[in-house]
């Protein structure tokens, strides 16, 4: 039996009855779920996490653009102190990011369900994401997670993921 997607005003009208949260970010919320009640309510609850995930993400990358090696290191402790599943959120955050990035630049932008700041980040890192860096991206990531699960030490794999990142950025860079 085939279930549709719940319109998005109907699930805006009940998680607004429901949950008390920003319309802008409940709109955001609802956009990501896709027509999934239960997917809505769990990104509702870890809506927090997420933000933190983004303007963690969001310096992390500039940093590893303008290779500044001690600020990345604050971030690096910073993570370093979640758990592994945290740890796996964030870099899976990372993945949807580069994704949003190759779909800016080879969709409409109405294809992709941001706004606010992450809109405003994903359009200006996307000059940075491309063909010639976004499969590198997406490997180092998963190798990542790879090892999270494996119980690697968290400080060295995002110091070693930083320095990789700022090699992949240039690349990106230089191919426009």
């Amino acid at each position: 039996m085939k279930i549709p997607k719940i319109a998005n005003n109907d699930l805006y009208q009940e998680l607004h009855q429901h949950y008390e949260s920003d319309p802008a970010e409940l709109k955001q919320i609802i956009n990501q779920a896709n027509g999934n009640y239960i997917e809505a309510i769990n990104l509702l609850n870890d809506s927090e996490t997420e933000k933190k995930n983004f303007i963690l993400f969001r310096q992390w990358m500039r940093n590893c653009f303008q290779n500044k090696i001690a600020p990345n290191l604050e971030i690096i402790s910073e993570i370093s102190k979640f758990s592994r599943e945290k740890q796996k959120a964030f870099l899976n955050y990372g993945l949807r990011t580069i994704r949003h990035c190759l779909l800016y630049q080879y969709t409409p932008p109405t294809t992709i369900k941001l706004e606010g700041e992450e809109m405003e980040f994903i359009t200006k890192f996307s000059a940075f994401i491309n063909s010639s860096n976004a499969l590198p991206f997406t490997d180092e990531f998963n190798k990542a997670i790879f090892h999270i699960e494996r119980n690697a030490n968290a400080s060295v794999l995002f110091l070693d993921l930083s320095l990789i990142c700022s090699k992949l950025l240039k690349i990106g860079r230089g191919k426009q």
